[in-house]
C-alpha cells in the first residue's frame, strides 16, 4: 500500500480492517471488517499543525503516525489495543521517549518496509519547512528510536510520498513533480531521477509501489513499470490511458490497484482500475457507480479480498465536504460508498473500541489517552485470530513465510495446504504431531496412507503463521496454493493425539469446552485406514454400528458394516456404551470415547475436533458471538436451492452429501478464492487431488449461504440430506 496525495495517509493491518489519517480534521478514521459502511472517527485536538499527517502499521504490532506541530512534547497512545492494531507509538515533530526533534523540517510521510516479515523498518520522509530546502530521511526498528540516514540533496524540496521498500531499494517520488528518489544502501545515499529529462514525462508523479517482481509508479495519465527491481535507475515502460493518483499492490491476491478521477466542471468523479500480477493489464472496476464526488487517491486491498478506495473532491481551488470512500467485499466486482463526516464512536480494526463521552480528552497537557474498554468488558477473541485463508504463488524459495496473524507457535493448530492449478495431494500439518528431523509431518485428506515427513515442506510453525520450504506440494515455482489455518482454541478447534491400547472404551480428554460438531480420526502410522468422520447432524443412532463418513471417500453415511470397509462411529449415548466395531462411541463437552477399532494396539491416531457454536460461542467484543457451526440441510433439486441461516456471513464452508450408498465430494468453498453471487465459485474437494474448479453453486449471504444449482449431485439432490461446517467471516 502506498498513501498518495496530500489529503490522506492510509494504513491497514492484514485482513482486519482499514484505518487512515485525515490531517485536515486531525483525526483517525477506522473501518471494522464487515462494517465498512459505518466509519468510526477518533479526533484529537491539538494546537498547531496536524498530528495525523500519515500513518502506517507494522503487522499485528505497532501503529505509528507522523505530523508536524508547534507542540514541543510527544504524544503517545498506551494500551490502545485492538485486534490487528496496537498503536503504542505516535509522533508529532518530536519523538516519544527522548523528545528530540527528528528534523528541522516537517515529518510528512511514514511507511513500514512490508517485506513479509516482522523484521523490517519504519521510514519517515520529511517535507522542508520555511527555513530548510532539504528533505531528511529517517529509519527506526521500533517506531520509537530514530536514526537520520541522510539528507536529500538541496534543490529537491517538495512534498515526498511514502518511501516504499522492495528488493533492497527504498523509493519515493516528489509529489506533483516528475522526480523520483531511490536508495540501494538503506537510505544512506540517494539517486535522484527526473523522468522528464530521461523519458519526457511531463505529468506529475503521485505514488510508487512494489510487488510481484515489479516496481510501478502512478503518473496521472499513465502507469510506469519495470521488472528491473534491483536498479536505482531502471528502464521504465509505460502503460498509457490511465488517470492514476495512487497505486498499490496486494501480495495475497496479486492484484495491482490504481485510483483516479476526472473533473466534470463542478466536482470530481472517481475511477478505480486493477491489474492481475503485472501492472500493465488494467481493467476498470469502479467508474463512479455508485456516484461519489471524489478523485481516488488511495486504493488498498486486504488479505480477505476486501478493497477500499479513498479520496476527496477538490474543486474551486479548495477541498470541500465531499470526502468519500468506496468499498468492495468481492474483489472489486460490486461497490458501495460512504461519506466521511462528523465525529462518532471509536472503532479500530476488527474489534470495536468505545469510550464514554466523558472519557474523551483533548490533547492539552495530557500524554496518555484513556485505556480502551469495549462495551461489555475486556477484549475477546475474534475469528481472524483463529482462522485464515491464504493464497500464494510458489517462488521456489526454501524459507517462504506465510504470515496470517495465527499464533501456531504458542497455541498450536492445523495448516491445511492444497495446490490450486496443479492436481496434487492435500497436505495437513499440525503442531501436535509436529516436526520430524527438519520438517513437519504430513497427512493427506485424499489418501489412506501414513504420515510422512515432507521434505522441504512446512519447516516451522510461527507466532504469525508458518514457514515453507520449496517442495512443489507447498511452494513450487508458478504453482498456486491455498492454505487454511485453524488455531487450537476453546469452542473452535482442538487436536487430540493418542496411542491405541485395545481398550474397548478409551476416554480421551479434549479442550474444546463444548460439544464437538465434527470429529475426524485418522491413524497416522497404519496404511489403508480412512479418515473416519462423525458430524453432529447424524444425531443419535441406535443401530449396531453408528453413522459415519470417510473424509477421503465420495460415499455417503454408513450405519451398517456392509457399505464399505472399515468401522463406524456410535452415538448411542454421551458416554458411548461399547458396540462391536465402533470407532467413536460418544462425545461430550470434555471427552470423546473411542472403541477398539479406533484404539488398536500401538497404532497412533490423530483426532481433529471442530466445535459447534449454538448461542454459546462467546466470541467477539461482547463475548456473545458464534463463529463456527455444524449443521445440515435438505436438497430440493431446484435452481432456487435451499437457504441455510447461520445468523452471520460465512467465509469458509465444507459440504458433503450424506445419502447411504450415494456419492458426492467433500466440497470446500471460501471467500478468498472466491464465492461470487450469481457467478462461478471456486471449490476444491477434500477427498480429491483435483485443481481448483469453478461453477455457480453457492452464494454467501449476510446471514448464511444459499445453494444455487438445481440437482447438483454433490450439493442439491432433491430430498437428500447434506452436512456442513461453516466458519464466520471476520
Amino acid at each position: 500500500m502506498t498513501a498518495n496525495f496530500n489529503t490522506f495517509g492510509n494504513t491497514r493491518d492484514r485482513g482486519t480492517g482499514f484505518m487512515w489519517a485525515d490531517h485536515l480534521n486531525n483525526r483517525v478514521i477506522c473501518l471494522r471488517e464487515g462494517a465498512y459502511g459505518t466509519p468510526i472517527y477518533l479526533t484529537f485536538n491539538i494546537t498547531g499543525y496536524s498530528l495525523f499527517r500519515s500513518m502506517t502499521s507494522r503487522p499485528h504490532d505497532k501503529l505509528t503516525s507522523v505530523g508536524f506541530s508547534t507542540q514541543p512534547a510527544a504524544y503517545s497512545w498506551t494500551n490502545f489495543s485492538a485486534k490487528g492494531f496496537n498503536p503504542v507509538h505516535s509522533h508529532v515533530r518530536y519523538i516519544k521517549g527522548n523528545n528530540t526533534p527528528i528534523s528541522s523540517n516537517y515529518p510528512y510521510q511514514i511507511a513500514w518496509s512490508d517485506d513479509g516479515t516482522d523484521t523490517g523498518k519504519f521510514a519517515i520522509t520529511c517535507w522542508p519547512n520555511q527555513t530548510s530546502s532539504t528533505n531528511d530521511f529517517y529509519l527506526s526498528d521500533d517506531g520509537n528510536t530514530w536514526a537520520k540516514q541522510s539528507t536529500i540533496p538541496a534543490g529537491h524540496n517538495h512534498y515526498p510520498s511514502q518511501a516504499i521498500y522492495g528488493n533492497g531499494i527504498w523509493r519515493f517520488v516528489f509529489l506533483g513533480t516528475t522526480k523520483m528518489a531511490s536508495s540501494t544502501d538503506n537510505g544512506a545515499s540517494w539517486t535522484i531521477t527526473d523522468l522528464n529529462s530521461t523519458m519526457g514525462i511531463t505529468n506529475s508523479l503521485w505514488g510508487v509501489a512494489y510487488g510481484g517482481g515489479y516496481w510501478a509508479v502512478a503518473n496521472f495519465d499513465k502507469v510506469l513499470y519495470t521488472n528491473d527491481v534491483s536498479s536505482a535507475s531502471p528502464t521504465w515502460s509505460t502503460d498509457s490511458g490511465h488517470i492514476a493518483y495512487g497505486i498499490s499492490y496486494c501480495a495475497q491476491s496479486e492484484n495491482w490497484w490504481i485510483g483516479g478521477g476526472t473533473f466534470t466542471g463542478s466536482h470530481y468523479t472517481g475511477l478505480i482500475e486493477k491489474s492481475f500480477r503485472t501492472p500493465n493489464s488494467w481493467s476498470t472496476v469502479y467508474n463512479n457507480s455508485p456516484a461519489a464526488q471524489m478523485y481516488v487517491t488511495t486504493v488498498v486491498e486486504n488479505d480477505k479480498g476486501h478493497v477500499i478506495g479513498i479520496g476527496n473532491d477538490y474543486s474551486g481551488g479548495s477541498y470541500n465536504n465531499n470526502r468519500n470512500y468506496v468499498y468492495s467485499t468481492d474483489g472489486g466486482s460490486t461497490w458501495s460508498k460512504s461519506a466521511i463526516n462528523a465525529d462518532a464512536n471509536v472503532n479500530l480494526g476488527a474489534v470495536p473500541i468505545a469510550w464514554a463521552s466523558s472519557e474523551k480528552q483533548t490533547r492539552g497537557t495530557s500524554t496518555v489517552w484513556p485505556n480502551p474498554v469495549p462495551p461489555g468488558g475486556s477484549l475477546s477473541t475474534v475469528v481472524d485470530e483463529l482462522f485464515s485463508t491464504d493464497l500464494w504463488t510458489g517462488d521456489g524459495s526454501n524459507s517462504r513465510a506465510i504470515n496470517n496473524g495465527i499464533d501456531l507457535a504458542t497455541d498450536g493448530g492445523l495448516a491445511w495446504i492444497k495446490t490450486r492449478n496443479v492436481g496434487l495431494v492435500h497436505g495437513l500439518f499440525d503442531t501436535v504431531r509436529g516436526k520430524g528431523s527438519s520438517f513437519a509431518y504430513r497427512l493427506k485428506s485424499d489418501d489412506q496412507g501414513v504420515q510422512t515427513e515432507l521434505a522441504d515442506g512446512l519447516s516451522s510453525f510461527n507466532s504469525n503463521g508458518f514457514t515453507l520450504g520449496n517442495s512443489t506440494l507447498v511452494n513450487g515455482v508458478t504453482y498456486d496454493y491455498v492454505g487454511w489455518t485453524f488455531k487450537k482454541h476453546p469452542k473452535f478447534f482442538d487436536i487430540v493425539s493418542y496411542t491405541g491400547d485395545t481398550n474397548i472404551q478409551k476416554v480421551l480428554s479434549h479442550s474444546l469446552g463444548s460439544d464437538p460438531g465434527m470429529v475426524i480420526i485418522k491413524s497416522t502410522n497404519t496404511a489403508g485406514t480412512s479418515w473416519w468422520t462423525w458430524h453432529t447432524s447424524f444425531g443419535a443412532n441406535t443401530s449396531d454400528v453408528g453413522k459415519q463418513m470417510a473424509l477421503d471417500s465420495i460415499k455417503g453415511t454408513r450405519d451398517t458394516g456392509t457399505n464399505y470397509a472399515g468401522s463406524a462411529f456410535d452415538w448411542s449415548s454421551p458416554n458411548g456404551a461399547y458396540t462391536q466395531g465402533s470407532y467413536l462411541q460418544g462425545t461430550s463437552r470434555n471427552n470423546i470415547t473411542v472403541g477398539y477399532e479406533a484404539n488398536q494396539s500401538t497404532w497412533q491416531y490423530e483426532a481433529y475436533l471442530f466445535a459447534h457454536n449454538d448461542g454459546d460461542g462467546g466470541f467477539g467484543t461482547n463475548g456473545d458471538l458464534d463463529i463456527i457451526k455444524c449443521g445440515s440441510y435438505t436438497g430440493n433439486g431446484l435452481a432456487d436451492g435451499p437457504t441455510v441461516d447461520l445468523g452471520w456471513q460465512p467465509q469458509w464452508v465444507l459440504i458433503k452429501k450424506t445419502a447411504s450408498g450415494d456419492s458426492g465430494n467433500w466440497y470446500i468453498f471460501d471467500s478468498v478464492r472466491g464465492v461470487v453471487t450469481g457467478s462461478n465459485d471456486q471449490y476444491l474437494s477434500a477427498n480429491a487431488t483435483d485443481i481448483d474448479q469453478a461453477a455457480s453453486l453457492i452464494d454467501f449471504t449476510s446471514t448464511g449461504f444459499k445453494i444455487t444449482q438445481a440437482g447438483n449431485a454433490g450439493l442439491n439432490n432433491g430430498g437428500i440430506a447434506f452436512i456442513y461446517t461453516a466458519i464466520r467471516a471476520a
